[in-house]
């Protein structure tokens, strides 16, 4: 019947969500997964849990939880309430030398009479064993275990014609106290199990026991006490085998020690097994062509394991070491009657049992079974289908993954419980790969495909030999930094995202778009489709941008194009030669990838593949371009300018620089430039002279670590170099990458007392937007504002204007690139602080740097006064 709402299992507030307690549990709709507190966690619905109790076993973080009637039995006593008290046989047995303390007590608050549970037991077997006799031929199970009546009642009740109606051992003792001893006194139950919570209120036991306390809630309550000093015994002893259906399997013994039936007994302990289908128990029992009994007990050790009942400190192996000791002395002690037959036995029961002349009737311990009606709601094959879809599982095999991770015993049962309410998507752990790895593979911003995807996809079509069938192209966003600057970095990512929804609509079936970085988009394209679409993805209008009041912006793209070869080996193979392409022609649209771009791809990757060789035999070195300051015609500082050395020939710096900046292979060229510029100023220290500050490059790719300021702070101490003597060129560029990690790294630096300069300023769209979101101490004018001085006044009104802006920003200038002595002479006259080119030196090497240290004042151009 139905348990009270007060006595449920229920999920504490700590619960992980690992899913064991699912695993475990013989009702599919008893656990639903659910978020509380901002956690998933699996919840308990008491209309289907039977409280077997096998959650709270299964569950290693003590987090399933039961409530029984402990409290209230105590405040009784507490209240002067007289009570009667019946004992499992586990307490003792699991709890041999605690238990007469335990008793004593429990008289001292107002106990009145103590039961030994195995009267219980007696009764029980005596009323299976009557029953048996009365149905010799129908297939049956015997109903001492809650667990299953519970469930049967609930899930089962088509078995309830094949349960033996009989009460379970509690409940015949307290009826057996009631209606033969007389006590009228409320009757409380000392239980070693969840599931026999709610027998105080079956309308079968007609409330014959007011509590149930479970041996764990006990001790729990008691573990303050000092009950050691008390003792008592029980006021009635068992007196016959009934102890024995304490443990699993104890029916089937006491019915063979009675000899009454020759039944075939078959013991189990699992809900599940009772199932569905041709092989399962259910079926067997409801087969006219079986005639068995089956012994049921949810735990493996019965009673004496069970759910109420769970002390790790104790070992399985003691406590049955105890029960088998006593039942040894009780097996002995039946057996020295030396019955004539089984009848004398059983009538020698009843007698014991018999009160005052008034004979025990089997009759008074048999109960009815109810079908409480729990009824799951029924799902047809398109509500299943949605459920497996929703996971994910589209194909046959992805449904017979199986892995268990939910807790069910297969994903179709995984299916059945989304299906039904139970449980969500989110729960299924290849459901959860997979959306780690789409979570891992796909960019955030635009939420197409990313890099890494790319890759994989890529280099699965070269080891399945079809990346031939595919034609590769790149797009480049243009003008992406002014959309940045005029928009800000979100809803310029909603235009990425609108170009990456447009272009996907118009891909064919096989071919694929991925978003790689900063604007860039990488196309398998079928080759009879490139033209069209590139034609196409360069013409599009975005929603975004058309509503701009007066004016419509046009999106625009560029496009480089690679037919593979058939000999790649791997896709960076193919990007690399991608990459190529786009560095050709700027100003075109579309650039096809040619033979004298893999002629020039080749040879800068060999140089690419050389650099960390090179390094390491000191084939590059570091020169030093001075910076002149005008008014006093003094070496003020200079920058370090990376050459390579190779075979006795020097390689030009933009046969390498561009292809290293795009592998990254850039990063350990900075680094070691900048450990040698340590190295020089060391050197220059330590021979007496007098360095000047010395500025390093360093390229955008750093951005992507957020420690360059520290490793940069970390080599300079390494040669206890002053930090005042190294300043730190930034790219205008690098605003373009990523403004947070520079603004950080800047900041960082600029605390540790390094000089942080802009170079190459003019070159981009950035240089106002840097001015006023970046704090520089030094900045560059770019050589083509440079180039054009003389010649346009346009330019030379720019240059007045940065130089003036600079002063006020408290910046000092250099320009850089100068020539002659008129472009000299009007950045003099135009306040411009420091000049660095051809005119006062070229760059130089360590040694012939050290000649300008010792005479830093140059008379004419390229000329110190020692000269």
């Amino acid at each position: 019947m139905p348990q009270s709402e007060k006595k449920v299992v229920y999920t504490n507030q700590q619960c992980v969500g690992c899913n064991r307690c699912i695993t475990g549990c013989p009702s599919l709709g008893a656990n639903y997964a659910t978020v509380r507190n901002g956690t998933f966690q699996v919840l308990v619905n008491n209309t289907f849990c039977v409280q077997c109790g096998k959650c709270k076993q299964e569950c290693s973080h003590s987090i399933r939880q039961y409530t029984d009637d402990t409290t209230a039995f105590f405040d009784a006593l507490k209240n002067n309430k007289k009570l009667a008290l019946i004992v499992s046989p586990a307490l003792y047995t699991v709890y041999p030398e605690e238990t007469p303390g335990i008793l004593g007590y429990l008289k001292s608050l107002g106990v009145t009479c103590i039961y030994d549970g195995a009267i219980g037991g007696d009764i029980s077997a005596l009323a299976h064993i009557q029953y048996m006799y009365e149905h010799p031929t129908e297939g049956r199970i015997s109903s001492t275990c809650s667990a299953l009546t519970n469930y049967v009642e609930k899930h089962k009740p088509e078995l309830i014609p094949t349960l033996a109606p009989v009460q379970i051992p509690a409940v015949c003792l307290a009826l057996y106290m009631r209606d033969y001893v007389g006590i009228q006194k409320e009757i409380a139950y000392i239980s070693p199990c969840i599931a026999e919570i709610g027998i105080t209120e079956n309308f079968e036991t007609k409330s014959a026991i007011r509590y149930v306390i479970t041996i764990e809630h006990l001790l729990e309550y008691l573990k303050d006490t000092d009950t050691a000093s008390y003792s008592a015994d029980f006021d009635k002893h068992s007196q016959d085998l009934g102890y024995l259906l304490s443990n699993a399997g104890g029916l089937k013994e006491v019915v063979e020690h009675y000899s009454a039936t020759q039944e075939t007994i078959l013991p189990f302990s699992d809900l599940k097994s009772l199932g569905e289908g041709p092989e399962s128990v259910s079926t067997a029992l409801l087969s006219s062509e079986n005639s068995f009994f089956v012994e049921f007990m949810q735990c493996e050790h019965g009673c004496l394991t069970g759910t109420g009942l769970q002390d790790k400190t104790i070992t399985t192996k003691n406590i049955l070491l105890t029960y088998n000791r006593t039942r040894n002395v009780k097996i002995a002690d039946f057996k020295n009657r030396r019955f004539s037959n089984p009848q004398e036995a059983i009538n020698q029961a009843i007698k014991h049992l018999s009160v005052s002349g008034k004979e025990l009737q089997l009759h008074d311990f048999y109960r009815k079974f109810t079908a409480i009606g729990v009824s799951e709601k029924e799902i047809t094959p398109e509500e299943l289908e949605k459920a497996y879809l929703s996971m994910g599982k589209n194909t046959p095999q992805s449904r017979r993954i199986d892995c268990r991770h939910c807790g069910y015993g297969s994903c179709a049962l995984m299916a059945e419980a989304i299906a039904k309410g139970y449980n969500v998507p989110d729960n299924c752990g290849s459901y959860k790969k997979q959306k780690a790895l789409k979570i891992y593979t796909t960019d955030v911003s635009t939420g197409l495909p990313n890099k890494l995807s790319m890759f994989e996809t890529g280099n699965q079509l070269i080891t399945d030999k079809t990346f031939t069938d595919y034609t590769y192209v790149l797009i480049q966003t243009r003008n992406l930094f002014l959309y940045n600057e005029w928009f800000g970095y979100e809803r310029t990512n909603i235009v990425l995202r609108e170009f990456g929804e447009i272009a996907t609509h118009y891909l064919e079936k096989e071919e694929k778009l991925f978003f790689v970085e900063s604007g860039k988009f990488v196309l398998f394209l079928n080759k009879a489709h490139v033209k069209y679409l590139v034609f196409l993805l360069n013409h599009l209008m975005l929603p975004s941008l058309s509503n701009q009041g007066d004016f419509t912006l046009h999106f625009s793209v560029r496009a480089g194009i690679y037919e593979p070869t058939g000999a790649e080996k791997d896709f960076s193979d193919i990007l690399q030669c991608l990459y190529a392409t786009m560095m050709q022609d700027p100003n075109s649209d579309v650039v096809y990838y040619n033979q004298d771009i893999a002629d020039k791809t080749t040879t800068q990757l060999m140089y690419v593949q050389q650099v960390p060789q090179a390094i390491a035999d000191k084939e590059f070195f570091v020169v030093y371009q001075p910076k002149v300051n005008q008014c006093t015609n003094t070496l003020e500082g200079a920058e370090a300018l990376i050459r390579w050395r190779r075979n006795g020939v020097i390689v030009s710096p933009d046969n390498f620089i561009p292809i290293c900046e795009s592998t990254g292979i850039i990063q350990q060229i900075d680094f070691y430039v900048l450990n040698q510029v340590c190295s020089a100023i060391d050197s220059w220290l330590s021979q007496g002279l007098e360095p000047v500050k010395v500025s390093v490059n360093f390229s955008k790719q750093h951005f992507s670590h957020f420690d360059v300021a520290k490793r940069i702070r970390n080599i300079v101490d390494n040669w206890y170099i002053p930090h005042e003597l190294i300043e730190i060129e930034f790219t205008e560029t690098a605003y373009n990458e990523d403004k947070n990690m520079l603004a950080t790294a800047i900041s960082q630096l600029k605390k540790d007392n390094f000089s942080v300069s802009i170079d190459d300023f003019g070159s981009g769209y950035s240089s106002l937007s840097l001015l006023e979101n970046l704090t520089f101490d030094v900045l560059k004018l770019d050589k083509s504002l440079i180039d054009t001085l003389l010649q346009n006044a346009q330019s030379q009104i720019v240059v007045t204007n940065i130089v003036k802006m600079a002063k006020d920003l408290q910046m000092k200038t250099v320009a850089e690139g100068v020539e002659t002595q008129e472009t000299a002479t009007l950045l003099k006259d135009l306040n411009c602080d420091m000049i660095q080119g051809y005119f006062y030196d070229k760059p130089l090497e360590q040694e012939e740097f050290e000649k300008r240290l010792k005479n830093k004042t140059y008379t004419v151009s390229g000329k110190s006064q020692s000269e």
